[in-house]
């Protein structure tokens, strides 16, 4: 992350000055902490949002009214700055004031029957649609306790009446070549060109079973039901 060479925010009101939020987190974390942007522009109505690029249409599509910036050059001045993942320390959250209630994130309605439709012309009528993603990025310093081989899933392979609906990205979509379950399975890697997509194929299923991965989040926040692994109490200071 960036340093900035102004003070961190403490919480508390800076008149007409800007605040700077950063989305310091990978992107699922992103739209977790996301939840807490009402919350600070209620305390600093003049603040901006430096995010990368991959998460610049999911905030727009949230808060349509926040300025966001993927460069460091293009910020405009401001007073202090708040990294994402320190918004729920401020906040004082714990479990009975987590801000915001489920869903606050809902799929673009147009991409969302585009691909519904995609979705029932490979899909036999009457499957329940069942997503799954096993493996997060390969390169994260904890990927050994997130990311599982497709395999370990086998248990889903051989249930009548579902349809495996794959949203993996990334090295671990060529353990799909090996699949010999009896539930159909469909790759849809090459098909999602960015988080847009993974909402809106994520509001036409009925369940996401994955790990702690970057849909993961996608899934709580629209409202869905999901199972995943990997308890975070970084929303809550718990640990």
């Amino acid at each position: 992350m960036h340093t900035p060479d102004r003070p961190q925010w403490d919480g508390k009101p800076l008149g007409d000055k800007m605040l700077l939020l950063i989305a310091d987190q990978g992107f699922g974390d992103v739209v977790m902490f996301s939840r807490y942007l009402s919350w600070a522009r209620g305390i600093c109505p003049n603040l901006v949002v430096a995010c990368s690029a991959e998460m610049m249409s999911i905030l727009t599509s949230m808060y349509p009214d926040i300025p966001l910036f993927n460069r460091w050059d293009e910020i405009p001045a401001y007073a202090a700055y708040c990294a994402f993942s320190g918004l729920p320390r401020l906040h004082g959250t714990r479990i009975d004031n987590i801000p915001v209630p489920v869903p606050y994130l809902h799929a673009d309605p147009a991409r969302a029957e585009l691909w519904r439709k995609r979705l029932d012309g490979q899909i036999a009528p009457g499957l329940r649609r069942i997503g799954i993603a096993w493996a997060g990025r390969p390169t994260h310093n904890n990927d050994l306790n997130r990311s599982i081989h497709l395999d370990t899933l086998a248990p889903l392979f051989d249930i009548d009446g579902i349809v495996l609906v794959s949203l993996q990205k990334g090295p671990a979509v060529q353990q799909i070549a090996g699949y010999k379950g009896r539930a159909p399975l469909i790759d849809l890697d090459k098909q999602i060109a960015d988080f847009d997509d993974t909402v809106a194929i994520l509001d036409g299923l009925d369940l996401l079973v994955c790990v702690d991965y970057r849909g993961r989040p996608f899934r709580r926040r629209d409202g869905a039901p999901g199972l995943g692994n990997a308890a975070d109490t970084r929303r809550t200071g718990a640990g």
